[in-house]
């Protein structure tokens, strides 16, 4: 099962939370049970010269409070 977390824009607050606030309240607002997806990172240089990573991402919730990421 492939999930997609969604996008939650907070406007109001949004200079006020940080990037971990945002996550949290992304997942504890989702009612999912397990996902996977890809990320792919483009790392750039001062030069202009890439290089990219790419990462398969799987995380299960056992309980509301604790989940396994890999």
């Amino acid at each position: 099962m492939i999930a997609v977390l969604p996008v939650m824009v907070f406007l109001a607050n949004a200079s006020e939370l940080t990037g971990l606030e945002i996550m949290e309240k992304v997942l504890n607002k989702t009612s999912w049970k397990d996902m996977q997806g890809n990320v792919k990172l483009v790392l750039t240089n001062s030069r202009g010269e890439q290089r990219v990573r790419e990462i398969r991402m799987f995380n299960r919730k056992r309980t509301e409070n604790e989940n396994d990421m890999r």
